[in-house]
C-alpha cells in the first residue's frame, strides 16, 4: 500500500510541488516538481525545503523534475552555494530531470558532481521515466 503526503510551496519566481511517498512500509521517495525561475535564492530555498521535507525520512530517494523551470543562473560558485544553503541532509539517493537541450543540464551537471563529492548519489536525465527506473534501483 502507498501513502502519501503532499504541499505547496511558493517562493520569489518558483512554485514547488513536494510529495512525500513511501511505498509499501518500506521506502520512502520525495517527488518535486518546480515551476518558474530559478536563480541563486530559488535555488537555496529548493535546498532548504528538501532538507525540510526529509527531516523525519532521511533515508528517502528524491526525485526534483525541473523540465518546467527556466534557469537564469550560471553554473559558476556552485561549490559556494552549496555551503550557502548548508545542505545538511544525510547522503541520499536524488535524481534531477531537465529538459533536453537546456540551460539547466549543464547546471544540474555542476551541482550533481557537488553533491557527488558530499557524499550523495545523483543523476541528471532527460526524461522522468528513466531517471524514474533509476532512482528505484539505486541502493
Amino acid at each position: 500500500m502507498a501513502r502519501f503526503s503532499r504541499a505547496a510551496v511558493h517562493f520569489g519566481r518558483m512554485d514547488l510541488q513536494i510529495k512525500l511517498l513511501q511505498w509499501e512500509d518500506r521506502e520512502y521517495y520525495l517527488i518535486v516538481i518546480g515551476r518558474g525561475e530559478l536563480n541563486r535564492e530559488s535555488l537555496k530555498e529548493l535546498f532548504h525545503k528538501l532538507t525540510e521535507a526529509i527531516r523525519t525520512n532521511q533515508d528517502c530517494k528524491i526525485l526534483v523534475d525541473l523540465r518546467d523551470v527556466t534557469t537564469v543562473m550560471s553554473s559558476s560558485n556552485i561549490d559556494a552555494l552549496l555551503d550557502e544553503s548548508k545542505v545538511s541532509f544525510v547522503k541520499n539517493t536524488i535524481v534531477f530531470v531537465c529538459p533536453e537541450e537546456s540551460r539547466q543540464y549543464f547546471l544540474l551537471i555542476a551541482l550533481s558532481t557537488s553533491l557527488s563529492k558530499l557524499g550523495h548519489n545523483v543523476a541528471v536525465f532527460y526524461d522522468a521515466k528513466p531517471a524514474a527506473d533509476w532512482l528505484r534501483g539505486s541502493p
